[in-house]
């Protein structure tokens, strides 16, 4: 039987009805509900609007702090008090002036304000190509050892370490847990104290593939190539292209080459590519391997002076009875121009002012042919096969008066030399017409840069004849495409506009080929306004055996002046 109910208490769910005193206070204090508390939607967007006021205000103080002190502890650059006026004044001047408050106010309070923390990484350290010795090793490696001989020199020898590593294999100690690790540092026992730790290398660490040559990024990769691999003058080469002639201050590391093939033909790209190759021609109609006398004459006859030299030849430098071991043969230091030649990207030809005759003629012609296109089968256009590309062709010539075609009565003759190997249908131009190139420079020097291998255009009467080529290559890359559009395959608005796109580069290519054909008119023109005539060929071509006694005098000439 269930308990009587106690008329006293109040039953759930009914409300207390205690009108007493204390039953009156108790009603007081308790707080009310929600559902008694009813605002009006004025006063609850009000009271939106004020907390975004503060959080606005909250975030403004912030941001003024970290301006008067940034985070790694540097200190951002205010303007100074003449900023503020003239007409040029800085606005918003309280709010500069409240971040210099700021900051003095934070420095009182920091006695050791943070140090400027900088997150650049350290510049990278490459070792000099050109000392052999063995560098020592940077950044902090140096440290380490300067601590290790000051503590030699205040405590003595410091006790042995040695890196032991274990011999067994990762796999199995992946499968052992109870196996040594892979490498340990210990302390041996040379010493009585053995109170240090061993002190283990973790895993991962050792784990790690360690750093290569050709993980490092190829555009870093390239400039270190271009460092070892770049002379400042160009590089002067002779027989087609194929023999080099070498001289110290070139200053190439060619040691980089024989690193591997991967190296290889990477830096053969900068080797070729990024070198300007200067071809003088003085190569003589027969074969010689003297590259002395190649620097002095072409003729035959200086070829068989020489073997007349070598066969009376002095001995009274030899000591009898005492054999000699025969010195070995320097290696001639060659191109392999047919596997190469499509790195080439900066070639000169030069021709001094006594190298005019058709020999010379038909030199330059060859060389430049060496880099030519070869043309389609089809019979149209040029072999898009070919991979053959020269950014800057440049053709170096001195000409000089040609008083002998004046004495000839030559109609054909020019009035200067070298104005025949630009006229249209000459083999110089035709051999220019057939390289894929860039930009084409004619260098017409005068005696005051002929003599250089580098030639300076400014402070002298040279002249410099620039064409660019550019929308010639793009109508022989075209010419295959343009033959398909022309077979009937016509839209209507977007073939429009290519062909109409593809007229204005045509024209502009023939516009440039009609320059190059006037080649020769420009070149005549140049030396009748710059005074050529006032040298003359008498007693100057090559195949003359006094042209060297007039270059003497001439020298002598230049000398008095």
């Amino acid at each position: 039987m269930a308990p009587p109910k106690n008329p006293r208490k109040p039953q759930r769910g009914k409300e207390d009805n205690d009108t007493s005193r204390k039953g009156r206070e108790k009603k007081e204090q308790q707080p009310k509900s929600h559902k008694s508390i009813k605002k009006s939607k004025g006063e609850r967007q009000r009271e939106r609007e004020l907390e975004r006021e503060v959080a606005q205000k909250q975030r403004e103080e912030r941001i003024i702090l970290e301006r008067a002190r940034l985070h790694n502890g540097l200190e951002l650059e205010l303007p100074e008090e003449q900023d503020f006026a003239h007409y040029s004044a800085v606005p918003q001047r309280s709010y500069y002036l409240k971040i210099r408050q700021l900051r003095q106010e934070l420095n009182n309070k920091n006695d050791d304000p943070p140090q400027p923390q900088s997150h650049m990484a350290p510049a990278p350290w490459v070792p000099s190509p050109y000392d052999d010795i063995s560098p020592r090793r940077p950044y902090s490696a140096g440290d380490d050892y300067e601590q290790e001989d000051e503590q030699v020199e205040s405590q003595g020898r410091p006790r042995k370490r040695a890196c032991a590593r274990s011999k067994v294999p990762a796999k199995r100690q992946r499968c052992n847990k109870k196996a040594a690790p892979l490498s340990q540092e210990f302390i041996l026992t040379e010493d009585k104290e053995s109170d240090e730790e061993e002190v283990h290398i973790p895993e991962h660490i050792i784990r790690k593939t360690p750093p290569t040559f050709m993980g490092i990024p190829r555009e870093i990769r390239m400039q270190i190539y271009r460092s070892l691999l770049t002379a400042a003058e160009p590089i002067q080469v002779f027989g087609g292209w194929k023999q080099l002639y070498w001289k110290e201050d070139l200053r190439l590391s060619t040691g980089i080459l024989r690193v591997c093939k991967s190296v290889y033909e990477e830096a053969c790209t900068v080797l070729y590519g990024a070198n300007t190759f200067l071809y003088l021609l003085r190569d003589p109609s027969s074969e010689t391997d003297d590259i002395d006398d190649l620097a002095t004459d072409d003729s035959p006859q200086a070829e068989e002076e020489d073997l007349n030299d070598d066969d009376g030849g002095d001995l009274d430098y030899e000591e009898d009875g005492i054999s000699k071991r025969p010195a070995r043969p320097a290696k001639e230091r060659t191109i392999n121009i047919a596997k190469y030649a499509h790195l080439f990207r900066k070639i000169n030809i030069k021709a001094e002012a006594n190298r005019y005759s058709g020999v010379t003629l038909e030199g330059m012609a060859a060389a430049i042919n060496v880099f030519a296109r070869k043309a389609a089968q089809d019979g149209t256009g040029w072999d898009t096969q070919s991979r053959l590309f020269i950014h800057t062709l440049t053709v170096s010539v001195s000409p000089t008066s040609n008083q002998r075609g004046k004495k000839s009565q030559e109609a054909a003759a020019a009035d200067f030399t070298f104005v025949n190997f630009f006229v249209p249908g000459s083999p110089v131009l035709s051999a220019i017409k057939a390289v894929d190139c860039q930009l084409l420079r004619i260098d017409i020097l005068t005696s005051e840069t002929r003599r250089g291998k580098t030639c300076s255009m400014s402070g002298s009467r040279s002249c410099r004849l620039e064409f660019n080529r550019t929308y010639e290559r793009i109508c022989a890359a075209d010419d295959r495409k343009q033959m398909v559009v022309d077979s009937g395959h016509d839209d209507d608005g977007v073939n429009n506009k290519r062909l109409f796109a593809r007229g204005r580069v045509m024209k502009l290519a023939r516009l440039s080929e009609k320059r190059i054909d006037e080649l020769a008119k420009h070149v005549a023109l140049f030396c009748e306004q710059r005074g050529f005539g006032q040298r003359t060929t008498e007693d100057m071509d090559v195949d003359s055996p006094y042209w060297n006694d007039s270059e003497d005098d001439y020298e002598e000439e230049e000398d008095e002046f």
